[in-house]
């Protein structure tokens, strides 16, 4: 069924002689796991012997790679300090010629509700069914409403087939945010002060872990600056080139943001096994939840803040069609709701997982009907296949719903 091969190691180190043994076990079908064994029983990590520390690079004048590296990160500290500090000056004095413009553009429902979306009645009927209500317009006003709404509200009808209200587009409006309040030399001062602290910490506190991180071809901290101070270059960038939207300024931000997350990810994961200076798996959780974190509330903030601005008023009580337009647009406020239950859903399980796996006191809790470690990562996983599962069919269902009864 299967063939074993077995392999004597024999090594010697300054006069002393282990011996290792390593029994490779390969199945014809399935896995071909391999098990290796000192002869005491202790398993053996890794076969491979341990990489010498690199010489340091020589350069810049300096018999030490690493002196010269010091060197160069006082350098950028105390410059970008300077930076700052120019733009501190300059900023102040009030020279600076840039403001951050903040704006937010959306299809707002105009104030009063134009006619005929005005009042329930029609053709001398009150109606309660929004379906029978909008057949009574097209019946009695055919085209001319739509017509009354581009020429005198500024509505874009967007589809000539449908008599769906919402195939009559509300005008877009632009409300000013941010104008003169918020100074583009702030900006320019915050990543210069981030950076200047960053080359700060890492030539003299931090020093030790920062060499050795390097010794091993890698340096995750730099990717910890990057986060905040790409972030917030590239908003700069954007609004200078000017870029306005509230949204598109914050999602371009954590998209930056998530980019040098992931470096920094990368960097950690080349590490290895644990020593001395790594940086804790705890750390680098925290760091990637956090990050998750501000991802998930921008967005649902950002999905209820439109709502409030092009879907609630539709459905305000001082709307005399509002019990009608909840007909129309209430499976919006259930779908929205249900969306953001189901992906919080998500974030509690990984929690859940993540104590499970790292919390010592948690795990021996749950492992109280003697269930190992297999029984819970099937039981996580089915979680989320459930969580998934319950999400995707919720907006299925309700889409499927809401388009049928528009038929």
């Amino acid at each position: 069924m299967f063939g074993s091969a077995a392999i004597l190691i024999v090594q010697s180190k300054q006069g002393k002689c282990s011996i290792k043994v390593v029994i490779y076990v390969t199945f014809m079908s399935g896995r071909n796991p391999r098990l290796s064994y000192l002869l005491d029983g202790a398993p053996v990590v890794s076969g491979l012997r341990a990489k010498q520390k690199p010489e340091p690079l020589v350069g810049c004048g300096s018999s030490d790679g690493f002196d010269s590296l010091f060197r160069l990160n006082v350098s950028a500290a105390i410059l970008h300090a300077i930076f700052a500090i120019m733009t501190l000056i300059v900023g102040l004095q009030g020279n600076s010629p840039f403001q951050v413009v903040v704006t937010r553009s959306l299809p707002i429902v105009p104030n009063p509700i134009p006619f005929p979306f005005n009042s329930s009645e029609c053709a001398g009927q009150t109606y309660d069914d929004v379906y029978d209500w909008f057949g009574c317009i097209r019946e009695n006003f055919e085209d001319d409403y739509k017509t009354g709404l581009v020429e005198d509200y500024g509505y874009a009808v967007i589809s000539e087939e449908s008599g769906s209200p919402d195939t009559v587009m509300p005008p877009f409006q632009t409300s000013y945010l941010v104008t003169e309040e918020w100074q583009m030399w702030t900006l320019i001062c915050a990543f210069c002060v981030l950076t200047s602290i960053s080359h700060t910490l890492i030539a003299w506190p931090i020093r030790d872990a920062y060499e050795y991180w390097l010794t091993r071809n890698t340096q995750p901290l730099r990717y910890l600056e990057y986060s905040l101070t790409a972030s917030i270059m590239f908003v700069i960038v954007l609004t200078l080139t000017r870029v306005t939207d509230l949204y598109l300024l914050l999602a371009n931000a954590l998209l930056m943001c998530c980019v040098n997350v992931f470096g920094g990810v990368l960097e950690w994961v080349t590490l290895g096994l644990p020593m001395e200076f790594t940086p804790r798996p705890w750390a680098i959780r925290a760091w990637a939840w956090l990050v998750s974190a501000l991802v998930f509330v921008f967005q649902f903030w950002q999905l209820w803040d439109i709502y409030d601005q092009t879907v609630a008023p539709w459905l305000d009580e001082t709307n005399e069609t509002a019990e009608l337009m909840q007909q129309l647009f209430g499976f919006v406020t259930i779908l929205n709701s249900v969306i953001l239950f189901c992906f919080v859903t998500f974030p509690l399980v990984n929690m859940v997982q993540f104590l499970y796996y790292t919390n010592k006191q948690c795990r021996s809790c749950m492992q109280k009907a003697s269930k190992d470690d297999v029984y819970f990562a099937l039981r996580f996983e089915a979680a989320y296949i459930f969580c998934s599962l319950f999400a995707k069919a919720s907006l299925v269902i309700i889409v499927f719903v809401a388009a049928v009864r528009r038929q």
